[in-house]
């Protein structure tokens, strides 16, 4: 009954849509407004250029609403939309980014099985989401939460968004794919939506590993493999770790700080993690730990040496030779492990059993080293094997496995955060170049804070959290206009 009226309400008011109002968008900075309890009872206004070659705010709007004025109220409530329409704008690889997007959602989710978005325009960029299908039952307190912590608010003041939030009741329910994406994967929003725990044991025991009874009981899925050389980690001796949890294999790094060193961090020295019972059992400051959870993906932690959950490893620790190349934040985030592990398990060349073969390690060392640290051949065949089945998820999504492009970050996030020039901003803001370099050449404020974008220059991502509110204002933006 209450899609009907939904429906039939809704209906008439687009059959009988003509006039155009005014609002103010409040401060991205406030507490978002709740979404409104009853239908607004204002008209819709035409689609100003429908079909034009850059999908505008209101036709974007439209599509979305058309799409939940289908849905049944259970659906409708428990629907949201993500829009890639600005790579359309912009003549960029839309494809990439719904993989990206459609990538980072099956990271995010909590359940068993790859899903999918639904295009709900010609260009397929507008990207209908049900939160059931990747977050079950929490999927709308996790909407609130990306909401509320969104890097970048956008909330329209058009009849249509209004409508829009009345059928879903959301605040925001459509969203930039790359604000989502970034927003959800920031450390604070990723461990909440991942229920990442605080302290490393407890995160072991979720994926119902015993770290110290697998050592003890010689469990065959353990192997440990050392090497000096790393990309990221230059000058730095590393240490990985593979065990089996409950659903599939986890494998873990050990890593140095440059800037406080001890004996212990010399790994050809001390080649053993702490459950191995060994007098030669190294010390480390940081770690990265990759699970293999349900749906053939991964869940993703960092963790310091003492086992404390952690935002981001330090650059004296490791560094994002990837972003440092596009002059973004050196340091490797939660978004940044997706980035490199494109394929789950990198390659990896062990050094450590020939060393405790041909180095001075008493006798039960030396068994240990040969229990652990298995044959090159092996460590090959298990890496492959682990990475089969990342693969077999990845290609669900039409994603390939391996490589040096990673959708979600170099297709998607990457855009975000690498700063605009004029013609990228445009079509963020659903707008023509021209008519958005017009716009700002006449804006009080904007063209005072983001006047480099009129000079040939770009805006980077904190000067776009800055001055999104005032662009929108100035700009008169996302909202109908006399």
């Amino acid at each position: 009954m209450l899609r009907l009226i939904y429906t039939v309400v809704l209906g008439l008011m687009l059959l009988d849509a003509c006039g155009k109002t005014e609002t103010v968008i409040r401060d991205g900075t406030l507490p978002l407004p709740e979404p409104p309890q009853s239908r607004p009872e204002d008209p819709i206004p035409d689609v100003k250029n429908p079909g034009g070659a850059t999908i505008e705010n209101d036709e974007l709007e439209q599509y979305a609403l058309n799409d939940a004025l289908s849905l049944n109220s259970a659906d409708a409530l428990n629907t949201v939309y993500l829009s890639g329409a600005n790579f359309v704008n912009f003549n960029d690889d839309v494809q990439s980014a719904m993989k990206g997007t459609t990538l980072g959602l099956n990271l995010l989710s909590n359940r068993s099985f790859i899903e999918s978005m639904r295009p709900v325009d010609p260009s397929k960029s507008i990207w209908a989401v049900d939160l059931r299908d990747f977050f079950g039952s929490k999927g709308l307190t996790n909407w609130r939460l990306i909401e509320d912590n969104a890097v970048v608010k956008i909330v329209s003041q058009t009849v249509r968004f209004k409508n829009l939030q009345f059928i879903t009741q959301k605040r925001i329910p459509i969203m930039h794919a790359q604000i989502f994406m970034e927003t959800a994967m920031t450390a604070k929003i990723y461990y909440l939506l991942k229920d990442v725990p605080q302290n490393e044991n407890d995160f072991w025991a979720l994926q119902g590993i015993d770290r110290q009874r697998d050592f003890d009981q010689r469990d065959r899925e353990i192997f440990l493999a050392g090497f000096q050389d790393s990309l990221i980690a230059p000058d730095h001796n590393r240490m990985v770790r593979r065990m089996d949890g409950n659903n599939g294999t986890c494998w873990n790094t050990y890593d140095v700080d440059a800037l406080n060193v001890v004996p212990e961090n010399n790994y050809f020295l001390f080649p053993f993690v702490p459950e191995a019972r060994s007098k030669r059992s190294l010390k480390h400051a940081a770690g990265e730990i990759l699970c293999r959870q349900q749906n053939g993906l991964f869940v993703m932690a960092l963790y310091n040496g003492a086992g404390v959950r952690a935002d981001v490893a330090p650059t004296t620790v490791v560094v994002n030779t990837r972003t440092a190349a596009l002059g973004l934040d050196p340091s490797i985030a939660i978004r940044d492990c997706t980035g490199c592990h494109t394929q789950f398990v990198l390659p990896v060349r062990d050094e450590m059993g020939q060393n405790i073969k041909d180095r001075n390690f008493d006798a039960s060392d030396k068994i240990l080293g040969q229990l652990f640290f298995k044959p090159q051949a092996q460590i090959d065949s298990i890496i492959a094997e682990d990475n089969s089945e990342h693969a077999s998820a990845l290609l669900r999504m039409g994603i390939q496995s391996g490589g040096n492009k990673d959708p979600l970050n170099v297709g998607l996030i990457d855009k975000l955060r690498d700063g605009m020039d004029a013609k990228e901003l445009a079509a963020f803001l659903y707008l023509p170049e021209a008519e958005f370099i017009q716009r700002l050449q006449a804006s009080p404020q904007a063209g005072q804070e983001v006047g480099a974008l009129l000079r040939g220059g770009t805006i980077g991502f904190i000067g776009l959290q800055a001055s999104i509110q005032t662009i929108i204002n100035d700009l008169n933006l996302f909202r109908d206009v006399n």
